[in-house]
Formats: structure tokens, C-alpha cells, sequence
């Protein structure tokens, strides 16, 4: 369902631009970087038209399900644990997490 939603109301060139400036103003790849970890799973963000919606899609979906699922599915190390380094993590997808949110409202509004 994320995917749908982000398909119809967020432009993929709008979020491929926010994403590379975003890597720019950071010095590092870190969001289209094919090795990055994410709470133990290799995700990444591929910049091109036709795979930048799903793939982060994809990435949110994973993030969010650690959060919510993480005693569950994940080993002690892969999971998110308060008050560590993985908070790390779910910071530096914020940038993209607000640009979604806000595309997506913007896009509904009346």
C-alpha cells in the first residue's frame, strides 16, 4: 500500500533530486549505497525512474517493521534497540521520510 500511495502522489524525479542533494550536503551515499545494512537486511536506494518509488517504499516498509516487529524477527543485533547506535539509523532516513510526508500532503490537499 505504501508503494501505491507513494506512486500516485509523490513525483519520482522530485525524489531522486532530494535524495542525491541529500547525499550531496552529507558527502556519502548513504541512502543509494548497495552494501548499506538496515537493521541487518542490505537495503538501498536505486536512483533511477521506475525503481526510486518502490525501493523506498521498500526501505520505509523495512524500517518501520524493525521498529514495530523488532523483537520478533530480528536477532538482538539487527533489531532496534532504544537509546543506541541504531537510532542512528532511523535519523538519517527522517530527511526522507518528512520529503514523502510532505509530498504526499501537499498532493492532497485542496
Amino acid at each position: 500500500m505504501l508503494k501505491a500511495v507513494l506512486a500516485k502522489y509523490v513525483q519520482e524525479d522530485e525524489l531522486i533530486e532530494f535524495i542525491k542533494k541529500l547525499e550531496a550536503e552529507l558527502d556519502e551515499k548513504i541512502f543509494s549505497n548497495n552494501k548499506a545494512i538496515v537493521f541487518g537486511e542490505k537495503m538501498s536506494i536505486k536512483l533511477e525512474s521506475g525503481h526510486a518509488i518502490s525501493n523506498t517504499a521498500k526501505v520505509i516498509k523495512h524500517i518501520r517493521n524493525s521498529l514495530v516487529h523488532s523483537s520478533d524477527r530480528y536477532s538482538r543485533e539487527d533489531c532496534f534497540m532504544p537509546f543506541s547506535e541504531s537510532e542512528s539509523i532511523v535519523s538519517q532516513y527522517i530527511p526522507i521520510i518528512k520529503f514523502l510526508s510532505e509530498s504526499v500532503l501537499f498532493s492532497t490537499a485542496a
